[in-house]
């Protein structure tokens, strides 16, 4: 078992999707930004959004991919991890919205 992919999101996109994905109020999700943290019910609805975007990875004759772990902003992460996630290339650093919530970045490395 080795790493093949690394989504990151940033603190506001972990908290708006997952504060999308359960139907909470966007105040909350406010609320987890300001404190610089998620409370456990947006993190785990972003662990839900992050195992869905996992299996868009699995295409026919492609190592099959699924998510092994995430991490927060205050863990360290595994090395391995770490050198996907500082990778500049192949990466997509991208702007997402979401209708009602608010914007925030991910950046997506795959080991080719």
């Amino acid at each position: 078992m080795r790493s093949r992919a690394v989504i990151a999101f940033d603190l506001p996109l972990a908290a708006y999707s997952g504060a999308a994905l359960g139907l909470v109020p966007a105040a909350a999700a406010q609320d987890a930004i300001e404190a610089g943290e998620l409370p456990a019910s947006l993190n785990e609805n972003c662990y839900e959004v992050l195992n869905i975007m996992a299996s868009l990875f699995n295409l026919p004759k492609a190592p099959h991919l699924k998510l092994y772990a995430t991490f927060s902003g205050s863990e360290p992460l595994r090395p391995d991890v770490r050198e996907l996630a500082v990778r500049t290339a192949p990466r997509d650093d991208i702007s997402i919205e979401i209708a009602r919530y608010g914007a925030g970045r991910m950046s997506v490395v795959v080991v080719p």
